[in-house]
């Protein structure tokens, strides 16, 4: 009885420490101004789930929230592309690798890439995730941020920012995370760049079967809900599906593991746009 009145205590809290934390994020978000860099990414088992990333940890956490690989031992990499609505000149590329630094501490870098010849951004970040307990982990990254076109009549813009994260577990099954995106709302030229605050949950129901749900709130836009399910079968495959609002996106996607090798697909389609198709690879060693 003494140790499940413990465990309550540390969980409530906890709890009150995770509800000041998102408090303040959310006060971060409401006083900044607004840019053109897309600066969230996801994985692209999140991206099948509705965009869903925060609150799941896998060998590609490294592109949407770090804080889940803080207690990885040994090293991953994970490689996406991603082309929207079937056209080259949106699309985007990301690299990404970890090392596990003390078994409660990882170090990451990750590249992104968007866009074609004539424009394109690059995002190029380093960053650290640290266990603080037994159910909290924490991250930050360092972001530069670069953009330019090909005609020549215009600058390259350049930035600098950060990326702050992390991770809350209450037993086995369940997970929350958050996420937000330039905090200090940072000028890329004349420009501020988007405060972007992500917070979601991941609720193993059963031993195949997750469900994940998320908010999104970028500045002078309204929230975005995701939400997303996971069916794993015969021990190496995944069938998933989620559901975005504002603008409605409908998701499916499947993925399958071979020892410490990953492949994942997924196809978002937006009511007016299209199809945007994404293809990832990770590997653990």
């Amino acid at each position: 009885m003494l140790r499940a009145d413990n465990y309550m205590g540390f969980a409530r809290t906890t709890s009150v420490v995770l509800a000041r934390l998102v408090f303040v994020l959310f006060i971060g978000v409401s006083v900044a101004s607004v840019a053109q860099f897309e600066l969230p990414v996801m994985s692209v088992r999140g991206a099948a789930m509705g965009g869903t990333s925060v609150a799941l940890d896998d060998a590609a956490s490294s592109l949407c929230n770090i804080a889940a690989l803080a207690r990885r031992s040994g090293y991953g990499a994970a490689l996406s592309y991603r082309n929207d609505f079937m056209m080259a000149a949106t699309s985007h590329k990301w690299v990404a690798a970890y090392g596990s630094l003390t078994p409660t501490g990882t170090v990451i870098a990750t590249y992104h890439h968007y866009g074609g010849k004539t424009y394109n951004e690059q995002r190029l970040s380093a960053g650290y995730a640290q266990a603080v307990g037994n159910n909290i982990s924490i991250g930050a990254t360092m972001d530069y941020l670069y953009s330019g076109v090909s005609d020549g009549y215009y600058d390259a813009v350049r930035a600098l920012t950060f990326t702050a994260s992390m991770q809350f577990s209450l037993g086995r099954s369940w997970t929350m995370g958050a996420r937000v995106s330039n905090p200090a709302a940072v000028k890329a030229g004349s420009n501020r760049l988007p405060v972007v605050l992500n917070i979601g949950t991941a609720w193993q129901t059963t031993t195949d079967f997750l469900t994940t749900i998320e908010i999104e709130k970028t500045i002078y836009s309204p929230a975005t809900l995701r939400a997303g399910a996971e069916y794993c079968f015969l021990n190496h495959f995944a069938a998933r599906v989620g559901i975005v609002t504002h603008p409605v996106e409908y998701c499916f996607g499947v993925g399958a593991t071979y020892g410490r090798y990953g492949i994942d697909m997924s196809v978002a389609v937006h009511q007016l746009l299209g199809i945007t198709s994404q293809i990832g690879l990770s590997a653990t060693f």
